[in-house]
């Protein structure tokens, strides 16, 4: 092997002397050299000051396919390599020819892909202190750099290297000045284990930045901590030498002091990973540690969270179940999820069998089952759905309101929480309420309808006695009792239209084209005769036209300008007014006098509301006149509002559209 991987000297190339004269070979024999450097995982060369190659190992053949015979002799530039990469192997020749050691990083072509070389150059000294000569080294370091993202691979590669480098002490050393370079660069918590009592032969910045001012490399585990429990550390340790196999120890809590002083629990996961001798017993044993901390005290806060939730959801009188949205899945839900539906929907699948789902609806569909997929398909809440169903054992229907809401994550719909409320009750009640009430006013439209005849009678018969007589307290009686008579019909015509508000859905209309001057001048000329001491301030455009109930719109008129006289000052004069807006017509009613209290404002078109308080000597009627004006506006598809202050008085105002909805064909 030396002959062939070291130039003959009849070669006129000279070879140096025949003792190596590195430092570290100072002893060797130039065949023991050769042997020795045959016998490394790396390149081994000599390089002359001519810069020719005095000798390499056979190791070259691997990476270059070129045997040593073939490069001894020759420069870079005479072996083909690359103009740049011969330029730097030149200069890192010349400066170690200098006296000063380098290296060379360099990509090198390989069937596996292209690989990363480093080659260390070290100028060899003759005894006399001269250099004639360099000694290269030339490594892959391709794995040591991927090492941060490839652990496990590094450790295997780690292993390898071991089982290639046992042959002597000399490699032994190297072996574990490159473990210590990598644990060294590791991103975690790395130490190296000696069995068997384990002793700590390496660690790494990362390790002794978590145990600050602690001299613990040496040291056995009780030596190094003694003040720590490291029983389960040992036991670890002690596994995988039996088992010869990695252990992970997940999140085990230590108490360390900080560097103020004070102790603290951190949280860490360590993995072992053994390292085998030539007889495949465990060596050493490499341990890395991940302090998961915070990742302990997240999950243990959410953990409380949750609990707090849960004793938060157990206490809520609503039912409240939250599914997984993928699968459908019921992941949690509170007690009182379990008594508003009568069952126990814990672990529930959506596609499965299970009470809940199979229970139907009043239209066939299962409970809740119609809400979790309209949330899927829409992402978007459904909210205040009423659910009708009998659970098993029951008697009676039970009638829920159910609502769904989409909870995201990562932008999709992760978990769908509904929320049940059990209304049976409120639904029962509600329903004998609107009985009731349908009741009432169809007794108060018969009743209406029985009274119109006689009051027409009695108003027609005070007409009659009216004629011929003139006695003046005669006259005043029989007029006091035809006032009466119309003022009850006006009641009594009120009872009508709430009856057709309510039981017909709204105020029956028949459009037809109107001059809305027209109808508000009739009603104006009619109030103002039957109330000679009012004073009213008109501003009416000549004409405005619009499809409209005319005798509808005459009675709203009829009731503003009622209730303005009604509760008006009469010192001051009532304003009517009547704008173009457009598509629209705007009618209004304006009155000075006491203003209208803010609370009854809101209620003031509420049946049976009346705009002056219970005291008021100026309460006349039902309070049906507002709330009908309201229906006949509204079944013209617009809008009456009002406002009321001391300083600006009261104005009600009417806004028509003048054309009705169209009619869609067909």
């Amino acid at each position: 092997m030396a002959s062939a991987n070291r130039k003959p000297e009849t070669s006129g190339v000279s070879t140096g002397p025949t003792v190596a004269r590195s430092d570290w070979t100072r002893t060797f024999s130039a065949e023991e050299f050769d042997r020795l450097a045959d016998s490394l995982p790396f390149v081994v060369a000599r390089i002359g000051r001519d810069r020719r190659h005095l000798f390499v190992n056979s190791e070259l053949t691997r990476f270059t396919g070129k045997l040593p015979s073939e490069v001894i002799g020759k420069t870079n530039e005479e072996l083909g390599t690359p103009p740049e990469l011969a330029q730097r192997w030149n200069a890192a020749i010349d400066a170690a020819l200098a006296g000063t050691e380098g290296q060379v990083f360099f990509e090198w072509p390989a069937p596996d892909g292209v690989r990363l070389l480093v080659g260390r150059l070290i100028p060899e000294r003759a005894e006399d202190g001269s250099i004639d000569s360099v000694l290269c080294f030339t490594r892959d370091i391709t794995d040591e750099r991927r090492a941060e993202s490839q652990r496990t691979q590094l450790l295997e590669a780690l292993a390898a290297e071991r089982a290639e480098l046992r042959l002597a002490n000399e490699q032994v050393r190297a072996e574990r000045a490159t473990l210590n370079a990598l644990i060294q660069h590791l991103p975690v918590a790395a130490s190296v284990y000696a069995p068997p009592d384990f002793r700590i032969e390496i660690i790494n910045e990362a390790y002794q930045e978590i145990v600050p001012g602690r001299d613990i490399v040496g040291k056995t585990l009780g030596e190094a901590f003694p003040d720590l429990p490291m029983d389960s550390t040992r036991e670890h340790l002690s596994e995988v030498c039996r088992l010869k196999k990695p252990s992970v120890r997940r999140e085990y809590s230590v108490l360390l002091r900080g560097p103020d002083g004070q102790q603290e629990e951190r949280y860490f996961t360590s993995t072992f990973q053994p390292l085998f001798d030539d007889s495949g017993e465990v060596s050493r044993i490499v341990a890395t540690s991940l302090d998961v901390t915070q990742e302990v005290r997240a999950r243990a806060e959410i953990a409380e969270s949750a609990e707090r939730l849960r004793v938060i959801l157990d206490e809520m009188p609503l039912g409240v179940v939250v599914r997984h949205a993928r699968t459908g899945e019921v992941i949690l839900r509170n007690k009182a999820s379990t008594q508003v539906l009568g069952l126990d929907v814990t672990g529930v699948e959506r596609e499965g069998p299970s009470q809940m789902f199979d229970a139907p609806y009043d239209d066939g569909r299962l409970l809740d089952e119609r809400a979790f997929r309209r949330v899927m398909l829409t992402g978007e809440a459904v909210r205040n759905q009423l659910v009708r169903f009998r659970p098993a054992g029951a008697s009676s229907d039970v009638v829920l309101r159910s609502s769904a809401v989409p909870i995201r994550g990562n932008g999709d719909v992760a978990l769908v929480v509904s929320v049940f409320d059990d209304i049976t009750e409120e639904h029962r009640l509600q329903a004998e309420h609107e009985q009731t009430a349908r009741f009432a006013e169809t007794f108060l439209g018969i009743l209406g309808h029985d009274l119109r005849n006689p009051l027409n009678s009695i108003i027609l018969a005070s007409a009659l006695l009216e004629q011929g007589r003139s006695d003046p307290g005669d006259l005043r009686r029989i007029r006091q009792i035809a006032s009466s008579g119309r003022r009850m019909a006006r009641m009594v015509n009120q009872l009508l239209d709430l009856t057709r508000a309510r039981l017909a859905g709204g105020m029956p209309i028949e459009r037809k084209p109107v001059d809305l001057v027209a109808v508000i001048t009739a009603v104006l000329d009619e109030i103002a005769t039957s109330n000679p001491g009012v004073t009213f301030q008109n501003d009416l455009p000549f004409e405005m036209r619009g499809e409209w109930d005319g005798d509808q719109l005459a009675q709203v008129a009829s009731n503003l300008l009622g209730n303005a006289v009604e509760h008006g000052d009469p010192s001051r004069a009532i304003g009517v007014t009547l704008l173009d807006g457009g598509d629209t017509a705007i009618f209004g009613v304006h009155s000075y006098g006491s203003p209208i209290p803010e609370d009854m404002l809101l209620l003031l078109f509420d049946p049976f509301r009346r705009g002056s308080p219970p005291s008021s000597a100026k309460r006349k009627g039902l309070g049906l006149g507002l709330y009908i004006t309201r229906e006949i506006v509204k079944a013209h598809g617009g809008e009456v509002g009002v406002t009321s202050s001391a300083e600006d008085g009261t104005t009600f105002t009417v806004t028509l559209p003048r054309r009705g909805p169209a009619l869609r064909s067909g």
